[in-house]
């Protein structure tokens, strides 16, 4: 195998790696959003208790956080 396919190759195996990390990452915050669902507290932020904002919930629908908290713990 040339030098450049062997690189090209290796290329497109990290690449695969990052989308399945990314799925996965996706994947595990769908099943807790689900988890939120069934336990009745989805559309309540973990940190605060507070109620998320429904655009929010539109925006992003995964999420755990108010935007204020989410803003917190990003920094």
């Amino acid at each position: 195998m040339h030098m450049a396919e062997q690189g090209s190759d290796e290329m497109e195996r990290e690449k695969a790696y990052m989308f399945i990390q990314r799925d996965e990452k996706h994947l595990f915050y769908l099943e807790n959003a689900l988890e939120r669902i069934a336990k009745k507290t989805y559309g309540l932020c973990i940190s605060c208790g507070k109620p998320i904002s429904k655009a929010r919930l539109e925006a992003v629908p995964i999420t755990s956080h108010c935007i204020n908290c989410k803003q917190s713990i990003s920094g």
